[in-house]
C-alpha cells in the first residue's frame, strides 16, 4: 500500500489549502487536514491482521519478561517469531516490580525506555522497534508494570536491552512473591541483601541477615493452584541474589505427607568460600501440621525433629550433588514449625562443629561456629534438656550462633510445654517484651507502608479486649498453657493415650474438613454437638456409641473411614481434658478467665503468629527498611527495644 492509496478518490491534495487563505489560518487548517488524514489512515488500517517479529536482538536474555496482550486481556509470551496484532500491546510480566518512573518514549526513533534508580541499584530496559508506523509508539505504567503500544503494517524488528547496575556497597533490593495473610493471596514484597551481611561473625546480632532469613521464609510460602510450582518464588529469589546452584527437595513441588518438610537450598561463591542458604518452609503449609502434635515419648519433639532431618538430608544431598568442598558459610532459617526444625538442625550442626565431626556428620566441608548462621521465627519449644543428666544446656556458648525470635502474644511459642523438659537452643529475641505502645505504633507504621492502611487494625494486637487482670494475649498464653498441660497430664500419658489419635484427627481436619463439618451438623450444630458430647463425657462407652455412627458415615463418604476410631477417641479425650481443666465443673469452665479472653479475642489469637508482625518489628532494627518511614528524631531502633 502506497501513501497516495490512503487518500479517498475525488480529493486533490493540492486543493486542500485554498490559495487565498489568510496565513494566520494556515496552521489550524493544516491540523484539520492532518486529523482527517489520520482518520482515513485509521479506517484503512487493518488492526486484526497479524505480523511477525522477524528480527529479535535480546541483550540480557529478558525476552521471557514480556508478553503480547490482546484486547480480550489474554497474555501470550513473546518469542522470537511471535505473531502479534498490527495494533499491538507488549506488557512486562517479569518478577521485578520496581518500575515506578514513567517510561521515556522516543517516538521519532521508535524507542521506549523504562527505568528505576534507587540508592541500591539502577535498572533500565530499552525496547527499540524497526518497521513500525512513525509516531505510533507510546509507553505507560499500569499497576506498576510497563506497557508499550505501537502500530505496524508489516513484519517488524525488535531489540531488547536490559541493564542493571548495583551500588558500590554491594547491597541490592530484590523483589519476590509472598503469601499475604491479610489479603489471603500472593503479593509482592521487597528485601535488601548483600554478601557483606556475612562479614560479621554469626555470634554477633545481625539484623540485616536476620531480615534476609525472614524474607526467605516469606518467599518460600506462596500458594499456587496445585503444588507443582510452589517453590518458584524462593527459587527465583535465590537465583536473583546470585546463587549458581538452586535445589529443592522432591516434596516441595509434589504432594506432602505428615512427615515431610519443604526444603530449598542455594549456593554462591564468595571469595575463598561457598555461601549456602538453607530454607525450611514453615510460613504456609498443609498436612504437615499434624506433626506439630507428634511430641513423642521422650527426648526432642518428634514432629519437629522430622523437619530437622529433612533439612539435614537435603543439605547432605546438595553438598554431594554439586561437589561442594572446602570453607563454607551456611545460613539456616525456619518459621513456626520449621523454626523448631531450624533450631534443632542448628543444634546438630553446632554439636558437629564443637566435637570436630563436621566431615563425618555433614559433608566434606570446612565449617566453624562463626560461619554458621541459624535463625528461627516464632519458634515453638522443640529440644529436650534434663539438668543433671550430663546433657549440654541449651544456653551453652556452642549455641551462641543460633538466634530465635518470639512474640510474647503468640501462643505457638509457649508449646508444647517446658513441664515436659522442652527447650530452645541459642539466644532469644523477644518482640516488644514490655508491650511498649510507641514501639507498637512504629511496627504498625511498617505494616501500613508494606501492606496498606486497611491492614493496620488487622494486625494491631493492642486492640486486645481485657478480661479480669489479663491485659495482653501474653497473659492468656502463660496462664492457659500452664493449666492446659496440668490438666493433660504427663508426657507419657499423652503419648500412650492421645498422640496417635490427635495426629490422625488433625490430618483429617486439614485434608477433609467436610468430615467434621457434617458430623457437627448431624448432631445439631455446634451447640447441640457440644451438649451431646458433654452429656456422655463421663461414660466413654455411651460416648462412643453416640458419636461413632455419624463419624463413620461422614468419614466413609469422604474416603477416610480408616480414621474413624481416631476421630472418636480424639473427641472423647478432648471432652475428658475439658472435664479435668475445669475440675468437673462446667460453670468453672464457662467462667474461666483465660478461656473467656480467648473467646472474646478469638479474631486476634492466631494473628499474633502471622509472619508480617515479626517482619514489621524486625524492620525497625535495619535502617534500610526503617528510615523511609520514620522521622530521624524519633526513637532509633536498637537492641534495647527488643
Amino acid at each position: 500500500m502506497k501513501p497516495k492509496d490512503l487518500i479517498p478518490k475525488g480529493i486533490n491534495p493540492k486543493k486542500l489549502i485554498p490559495k487565498d487563505l489568510n496565513p494566520k489560518e494556515i496552521f489550524p487548517k493544516v491540523m484539520e487536514s492532518v486529523s482527517a488524514a489520520a482518520e482515513v489512515a485509521s479506517n484503512a488500517f487493518d488492526n486484526t491482521a497479524n505480523v511477525h517479529i522477524t528480527e529479535l536482538d535480546d541483550i540480557g536474555n529478558h525476552i521471557g519478561d514480556f508478553a503480547v496482550k490482546y484486547l480480550s486481556g489474554k497474555l501470550k509470551p513473546l518469542t522470537g517469531d511471535e505473531t502479534v496484532p498490527r495494533l499491538a500491546k507488549i506488557v512486562y510480566i517479569g518478577d521485578d516490580c520496581t518500575w515506578s518512573e514513567a517510561p521515556i518514549t522516543d517516538a521519532e526513533n521508535n524507542i521506549v525506555t523504562f527505568r528505576t534508580v534507587s540508592d541500591y541499584h539502577t535498572l533500565e530496559c530499552k525496547l527499540t522497534f524497526r518497521d513500525i508506523i512513525n509516531f505510533s509508539l507510546s509507553g505507560s505504567i499500569f499497576e506498576g508494570r510497563p506497557e508499550i503500544i505501537f502500530q505496524t503494517l508489516n513484519d517488524f524488528a525488535l531489540k531488547i536491552e536490559y541493564t542493571e547496575e548495583k551500588n558500590t556497597q554491594g547491597i541490592e533490593r530484590y523483589f519476590f512473591r509472598e503469601f499475604n495473610w491479610f489479603e489471603e493471596e500472593n503479593s509482592d514484597l521487597g528485601m535488601y541483601y548483600g554478601d557483606v551481611y556475612f562479614d560479621r561473625p554469626s555470634t554477633e546480632r545481625n539484623p540485616k541477615l536476620m531480615m534476609t532469613a525472614l524474607n526467605f521464609e516469606l518467599a518460600a510460602s506462596t500458594v499456587v493452584e496445585g503444588r507443582h510450582t510452589r517453590s518458584r518464588s524462593i527459587k527465583l529469589l535465590l537465583r536473583d541474589i546470585g546463587c549458581e546452584h538452586v535445589y529443592v527437595n522432591d516434596v516441595y513441588d509434589s504432594d506432602p505427607t505428615i512427615e515431610t518438610t519443604d526444603v530449598a537450598i542455594g549456593s554462591k561463591k564468595l571469595d575463598d568460600c561457598t555461601l549456602i542458604f538453607l530454607v525450611l518452609n514453615g510460613a504456609h503449609y498443609t498436612v504437615e501440621f499434624a506433626a506439630n502434635v507428634m511430641i513423642g515419648r521422650e527426648g526432642e519433639h518428634t514432629g519437629f525433629a522430622l523437619s530437622r532431618d529433612q533439612g539435614l538430608d537435603a543439605l547432605r544431598e546438595f553438598l554431594e550433588k554439586y561437589d561442594i568442598k572446602g570453607r563454607t558459610k551456611i545460613l539456616v532459617t525456619g518459621y513456626s514449625r520449621t523454626a523448631a526444625g531450624s533450631n534443632l538442625l542448628g543444634k546438630y550442626l553446632c554439636d558437629a562443629i564443637a566435637e570436630d565431626a563436621v566431615r563425618e556428620r555433614i559433608g566434606d566441608i570446612d565449617l566453624v561456629q562463626d560461619d554458621l548462621y541459624v535463625f528461627g521465627f516464632e519458634t515453638p519449644l522443640c529440644g529436650y534438656y534434663e539438668k543433671g543428666e550430663g546433657m549440654i544446656p541449651p544456653d551453652d556458648p556452642r549455641y551462641d550462633n543460633i538466634w530465635y525470635v518470639t512474640n510474647p502474644d503468640d501462643p505457638v511459642t509457649y508449646v508444647p510445654t517446658d513441664r515436659y523438659g522442652f527447650v530452645r537452643y541459642g539466644k532469644r529475641i523477644i518482640l516488644n517484651p514490655d508491650h511498649d505502645p510507641e514501639l507498637n505504633r512504629r511496627m504498625l507504621a511498617n505494616i501500613e507502608a508494606y501492606y496498606g492502611r486497611d491492614a493496620v487494625p488487622f494486625y494491631d494486637l493492642f486492640r486486645f479486649t481485657r478480661v479480669s487482670n489479663l491485659r495482653y494475649m501474653e497473659d492468656v498464653n502463660k496462664g492457659f498453657v500452664k493449666k492446659f498441660f496440668e490438666a493433660l497430664g504427663t508426657r507419657e500419658f499423652y503419648y500412650e493415650n492421645v498422640e496417635k489419635d490427635f495426629v490422625n484427627a488433625v490430618y483429617v481436619a486439614t485434608t477433609r474438613e467436610q468430615v467434621l463439618r457434617e458430623v457437627v451438623k448431624e448432631l445439631g450444630g455446634i451447640r447441640g454437638c457440644l451438649t451431646t458430647l458433654h452429656t456422655y463425657s463421663k461414660d466413654k462407652e455411651k460416648f462412643v456409641e453416640v458419636l461413632r455412627p455419624p463419624v463413620e458415615r461422614s468419614a466413609q463418604k469422604y474416603g477416610c473411614g480408616e480414621f474413624s476410631d481416631n476421630l472418636v477417641n480424639s473427641a472423647y479425650q478432648i471432652m475428658d481434658l475439658v472435664e479435668r481443666y475445669c475440675e468437673g465443673s462446667i460453670t468453672r469452665f464457662l467462667t474461666d478467665k483465660h478461656l473467656q479472653a480467648m473467646l472474646v479475642n478469638a479474631n486476634r489469637v492466631i494473628k499474633a503468629h502471622f509472619p508480617s508482625i515479626s517482619l514489621a518489628y524486625l524492620m525497625l532494627e535495619d535502617p534500610d527498611y526503617a528510615e523511609p518511614y520514620y522521622d530521624a528524631h524519633q526513637d532509633e531502633a536498637n537492641d534495647s527495644v527488643f
